[in-house]
């Protein structure tokens, strides 16, 4: 995110998606701020997640909702 100041006091919720190697499946805005959730999707679309250590883990991990509040 290049301009952080421009989304102060916003917020959005992303639903995430993972496979067991750690990669994103899917990364959608369930609420929030629009260009904070694109943002938002964008930096998740393109980290580097490690896979998860054991698949109890993974089950627990494999579909998150990331809530980011600036």
């Amino acid at each position: 995110m290049y301009e952080p100041d421009a989304h102060k006091g916003q917020t959005c919720s992303i639903r995430i998606s993972l496979q067991p190697d750690g990669s994103v499946n899917s990364a959608t805005a369930k609420e929030g701020d629009a260009k904070l959730c694109k943002a938002a999707i964008s930096a998740i679309t393109r980290a580097k997640i490690p896979a998860a250590p054991d698949d109890e883990t993974y089950q627990r991990v494999k579909n998150a909702d990331l809530d980011f509040r600036l």
